[in-house]
């Protein structure tokens, strides 16, 4: 059992419905941004249009990132690494 199953079945709610729209969730998007300091100011700025961090539905983007959800329960990371590739 996984721990989307066991969350499921524990409280009885599907982590994977967003609140809102009742859709599934998913990342969306991760955005690299190489810049820490250019990767906080996106996060403030998309902060003060009410769309504060969340807490990611997988640990791995807390390790270099900020997720941060729209009104309709889309998330997009904002990763602090160069991204994929050479």
């Amino acid at each position: 059992m996984d721990w989307a199953q066991l969350l499921r079945r524990t409280f009885g709610f599907d982590v994977f419905t967003g609140e809102r729209c009742g859709g599934r969730r998913r990342v969306l998007a991760s955005l690299y941004v190489p810049d820490a300091v250019a990767r906080d100011a996106l996060v403030a700025r998309l902060s003060a249009m009410g769309y504060p961090p969340v807490e990611p539905e997988n640990p791995y983007w807390t390790r270099q990132g900020v997720t941060v959800e729209d009104p309709d329960g889309w998330r997009v990371v904002l990763q602090n690494t160069r991204g994929i590739g050479p």
